[in-house]
C-alpha cells in the first residue's frame, strides 16, 4: 500500500519475479488502509512512516493494528530523531554537512536530501514513537538501533495470537 500511485510501480519492480503473482499493490492512505480487519499476518514499513502527516500517525498505527491478525507482527524501519546528546550532535553534523553533499553528488538533487534532514529533525524519537505504538494497542514493542542509531527498527505484536 502506498499513498503515491507513482511509487507502486518502482516497488513492484523490486519484487522477485516468482513472488509477483502473490503480491497485490494498492494505492491507499496509511490512516485509512483499504484492507479488511485481520487480513494481514505482517506489516513492514521501511522509511515511510515519517511521510505520514504527524497528526495522522496515531491513526495509521491503529489502522495497522486493525488489519493485522491476532499475533500479527509489525516492523517499522525509520530515521528517528536521536535522543542522546552525542548522537544528536553527530546526526546534526552528518545530516547538515555530509548527507546533502554526498546525496546531492550521487543523485543530482541536493534539495531531496535537505527535505530528508528536515523530516528527520521534525520526527519522533524512538521512545515517543514506541509509546504511540503501544497506545495503538500493540504489545511486545521493541526498539533496535541500527548503524549507531542512524536508523532504528521498531517491532510490535498484535495481542491474542496464542503460543
Amino acid at each position: 500500500v502506498d499513498f503515491s500511485a507513482e511509487m507502486l510501480q518502482p516497488g513492484c519492480d523490486k519484487i522477485p519475479e516468482a513472488l509477483r503473482p502473490r503480491v497485490t499493490l494498492v494505492n491507499g492512505d496509511a490512516a485509512a488502509l483499504p484492507l479488511a480487519d485481520g487480513q494481514a499476518a505482517g506489516l513492514v514499513c521501511g522509511f515511510g512512516i515519517r511521510n505520514v502527516d504527524r497528526d495522522k500517525i496515531p491513526q495509521a498505527l491503529r489502522e495497522a493494528r486493525r488489519v493485522l491478525k491476532p499475533g500479527g507482527r509489525m516492523a517499522i524501519l525509520e530515521f528517528f530523531r536521536p535522543q542522546r546528546a552525542l548522537t544528536r550532535a553527530a546526526h546534526w553534523f552528518y545530516n547538515r554537512q555530509v548527507l546533502p553533499l554526498v546525496g546531492g553528488a550521487v543523485s543530482g538533487d541536493r534539495d531531496a536530501y535537505r527535505y530528508l534532514v528536515q523530516s528527520i529533525e521534525g520526527f519522533h524519537s524512538t521512545a515517543d514513537f514506541a509509546a504511540l505504538v503501544q497506545d495503538a494497542g500493540f504489545i511486545d514493542v521493541a526498539v533496535e538501533d541500527l548503524t549507531l542509531g542512524i536508523a532504528s527498527l521498531v517491532t510490535a505484536t498484535v495481542p491474542g495470537g496464542g503460543a
